[in-house]
C-alpha cells in the first residue's frame, strides 16, 4: 500500500512538473505573438512613412503588451523560478545517475533518455521564453531606419523605452529569460 501511494505521488509530480513547463511555453508563445502583431503592423506601414497617429497607436499597443508581460511576471514569477531551478537541479541529479557504474544497461539507457528529454524540455522553455524579449526589441530596428526628420515625440519616447527597458519573463526579478541567459548557462557548463 505504501509503495503504491509513493508511485501515484511520483506519477502526479512528474505530470505536474511537465505541465508547468508546457504551461509556461504556451504563455510565452501568446506573449510573443502580441509583440509579433505589432512588428507585422510596423513592417506593413513602415514604407509609407506613417503619421503621428499611427505611431501613437503602435506605442499604445506596445505598452499594453509590455504590461501583459509585467502582469505575467507578477502572477507567475514564483512558478518560473521554481520551474527553472527544479529543471537545473534534476539535470544535475540525472547527470550524477548517468555516471554511476553500478547501473544495468537498461537503467543506463533510461537515465540517458530521461536526461536528454529533460535538457530538451528545459531548452525549449528557455528558447520560447526568450522569444518574448527578441520580438519586443524588433521595433527598435524599424525606428533606427527612419530618418530623423520624420521623428516625433511619440517615436522618441518609444525608442528610449526600447533602448532602456527590458521586457522578458523573470523568475521573481532574479533573472531575465533571454538568449543571453541561455548562453551564460551554457558557457558556465563548458568552463
Amino acid at each position: 500500500l505504501h509503495v503504491n501511494t509513493f508511485l501515484n505521488y511520483s506519477n502526479f509530480s512528474t505530470f505536474t512538473w511537465n505541465f508547468i513547463d508546457v504551461y509556461l511555453i504556451i504563455l510565452s508563445v501568446l506573449l510573443t505573438d502580441k509583440f509579433a502583431c505589432i512588428n507585422r503592423k510596423l513592417r506593413l506601414k513602415n514604407q509609407l512613412c506613417p503619421s503621428p497617429v499611427f505611431w501613437e497607436e503602435v506605442w499604445q499597443g506596445y505598452k499594453v503588451a509590455a504590461e501583459l508581460v509585467d502582469q505575467t511576471n507578477d502572477l507567475h514569477g514564483g512558478t518560473i523560478l521554481i520551474s527553472f531551478f527544479s529543471n537545473l537541479y534534476f539535470i544535475c541529479v540525472q547527470l550524477l545517475g548517468c555516471f554511476k557504474s553500478e547501473t544495468s544497461i537498461f537503467d543506463g539507457l533510461y537515465l540517458w533518455f530521461s536526461l536528454l528529454f529533460l535538457v530538451g524540455r528545459t531548452l525549449a522553455l528557455c528558447l520560447f521564453a526568450s522569444k518574448i524579449n527578441d520580438e519586443s526589441m524588433k521595433p527598435l530596428d524599424v525606428l533606427r531606419s527612419i530618418h530623423s526628420d520624420h521623428f516625433n515625440i511619440t517615436m522618441d519616447r518609444f525608442q528610449e523605452h526600447l533602448m532602456n527597458g527590458k521586457i522578458a519573463l523573470t523568475g521573481l526579478n532574479l533573472f531575465l529569460l533571454t538568449r543571453k541567459l541561455i548562453l551564460n548557462v551554457n558557457m558556465t557548463r563548458t568552463t
